[in-house]
């Protein structure tokens, strides 16, 4: 018996639905945004180390970008607040 697992998000001003597939058998999202060119990867890192999914809705080089810049946040560990040391 298969269950069919739906992911929501609204975009350009109504809701969205999709069916999830995972290879590993991963549950889908709780939360999904959509993200272009205009979200900065400090706003992209805040999402994601939250567990918000993100729906990539723009070029592929702008997709590797973003995807470098979120990696070297995680290879930098977090930061310390300013002001304290």
């Amino acid at each position: 018996m298969s269950t069919q697992h739906l992911i929501e998000w609204t975009e350009d001003g109504g809701p969205r639905t999709a069916q999830w597939r995972s290879e590993s058998g991963a549950p889908p999202p709780r939360r999904v945004v959509v993200a272009d060119d205009r979200m900065t990867a400090d706003a992209a890192y805040r999402l994601v180390c939250e567990g918000t999914a993100l729906l990539w809705r723009g070029d592929y080089q702008g997709a590797r970008q973003l995807l470098a810049a979120l990696a070297r946040r995680v290879d930098r560990g977090p930061r310390r607040p300013r002001g304290r040391r």
